[in-house]
């Protein structure tokens, strides 16, 4: 919570995000609700999905691969889609005219040890990886408002 939380506050000031709920003010506090840790092998992924609370996160701790060799992987790069997919992080909005759009992150190992912050409601999935037989891992997690 120590390390995140500041994070979170960050983002609001940069995005005002909180006005969005009527039950926070300037005194309400956010705490650390629940978190998890996700042990993924090659070829399993994380479908589209949202998260409970206000705030979320993932801290990237064992990315066992490297972009450069997940784009030459055949598996998922070699179907319609333009844009690479194999090992992303994806989240997944509306744009202006309410269009679904995608943005892919290249999570690899030089994201080990990287946190992002995000909205609870922002659906996000997570691609599978075919080059490495080790686990990916990560620590995910929720904010609330604290009671």
């Amino acid at each position: 919570e120590n390390l995140i939380l500041p994070l979170v506050e960050k983002f609001n000031e940069e995005f005002d995000y909180f006005k969005n709920f009527s039950m926070l003010t300037k005194n309400s506090m956010l705490r650390l609700d629940t978190y998890w840790v996700n042990f993924q092998k090659k070829i399993e992924y994380n479908p589209i999905h949202t998260h409970t609370g206000i705030m979320s996160f993932v801290i990237w701790l064992q990315i066992p691969y490297y972009m450069s060799a997940e784009d030459t992987h055949q598996e998922i790069n070699n179907s319609k889609y333009e844009e690479k997919r194999n090992g992303r992080f994806a989240f997944l909005y509306t744009n202006s005219l309410g269009e679904i759009q995608t943005h892919n992150m290249p999570i690899d190992k030089t994201y080990n040890g990287t946190i992002a912050v995000f909205p609870a409601k922002m659906s996000h999935m997570v691609y599978p990886f075919f080059t490495s037989d080790e686990y990916r891992i990560t620590v995910s997690g929720n904010f609330k408002i604290k009671v």
